[in-house]
């Protein structure tokens, strides 16, 4: 069992990296963000002064390793444009039902007496063709 659990966490774990990186890479590879948000005709010392202030004129792998240790700190960062925690941008779109903590148990809760219901009803009628398919 511990075997096991630690296979799955280590899975876990790997996958998280990867998608980090990925989206990482992604952000680096679609341009300039300064470029992006400032402009292609916006003064030299501003740009300069907007990758200074969000890091961007760090090197790579210390942006890399900022930008990995905020996600495991559950620190998403600002938004660019606006400068607001990403969170609550995130927390916005989100449907009512997602953030509400009551209605999530009682969901969950609802779900997990539903399946056993199914259960019990499997294993009082065995043989039958819904049972095989499961």
């Amino acid at each position: 069992m511990g075997r096991y659990l630690a296979i799955r966490i280590g899975r876990a774990a790997l996958t998280i990296v990867l998608v980090v990186t990925f989206a990482f890479v992604v952000l680096r590879l679609s341009g300039d963000p300064a470029l992006m948000i400032l402009g292609p005709e916006a003064p030299p010392e501003v740009l300069a002064a907007f990758r200074k202030a969000w890091g961007l004129d760090d090197p790579i792998w210390f942006q890399y390793l900022d930008y990995f240790g905020a996600i495991a700190k559950g620190e998403l960062g600002r938004s660019m444009r606006d400068g607001r925690p990403a969170i609550e941008l995130v927390l916005e779109r989100m449907p009512p039902r997602v953030t509400s903590n009551s209605s999530g148990c009682g969901q969950s809760n609802s779900s997990t007496r539903e399946a056993g219901q199914g259960t019990v009803s499997l294993s009082l009628f065995p043989g039958q063709e819904l049972q095989r398919l499961l």
